[in-house]
């Protein structure tokens, strides 16, 4: 089951296509640990914005800021573990990440888990 993509994400990236290019220097923070480079990474390839759509990266990211305390991060990663964007659906994955954001107070994971 595909995920609908949140309509403000797509409106954003058409209203600032600038910020949406995947810059050297943002991998590069990525690369060296920085968390929210690392989320900024993961939504560009989850999305396609200024880059092509790469599931496999997209975790990559999430999953380096997800371990770093991100909720956000937690959060998407949940996602693409339950609705099986990079691979097979993985529920229990899912729970987990979403249960970490959750008990950091963001909202729509602990929504989610709660639907889960």
């Amino acid at each position: 089951m595909q995920r609908p993509l949140p309509a403000a994400i797509l409106a954003l990236s058409t209203l600032f296509p600038a910020a949406a290019q995947d810059s050297p220097d943002l991998t590069k923070r990525a690369l060296a640990g920085d968390e929210n480079a690392q989320q900024a990474l993961g939504e560009r390839y989850r999305l396609g914005i200024g880059v092509a759509p790469d599931a496999a990266q997209a975790t990559r990211f999430y999953k380096l800021a997800a371990e770093q305390g991100v909720p956000e991060a937690q959060c998407a990663l949940a996602e693409m573990y339950r609705y099986g964007e990079s691979g097979a659906p993985d529920y229990a994955e899912a729970a987990r990440w979403y249960r970490s954001a959750a008990e950091q107070g963001l909202p729509e994971a602990q929504f989610n888990l709660g639907v889960m």
